[in-house]
């Protein structure tokens, strides 16, 4: 676990995207940056549900028939949504 501040390296183009963010929020980019970061990355228990909740998800997608029935529980979700807003 890092327990120092160390230079990361953006690319030109999320370097940019995270300078017009923290123009919008009014902050300099370091701070966006430690926001974005802070709001994004689970930590302490959200990271255990949120790992959890990816070991369900693998779980699933190893019982899902490939193809057909990937494509037949998309469709299901699609008319249940539609069912929901009608």
């Amino acid at each position: 676990m890092a327990t120092m501040p160390r230079q990361v390296h953006l690319g030109p183009e999320t370097f940019e995207r995270l300078s017009e963010d923290a123009a919008r929020h009014h902050e300099d980019v370091d701070s966006a940056a430690e926001r974005i970061l802070r709001e994004h990355l689970p930590a302490g228990r959200d990271a255990e549900s949120t790992l959890a909740t990816l070991a369900r998800l693998s779980e699933l997608r190893s019982r899902m028939k490939p193809g057909r029935g990937a494509v037949e529980a998309v469709r299901e979700g699609r008319a249940e949504l539609e069912r929901r807003t009608s």
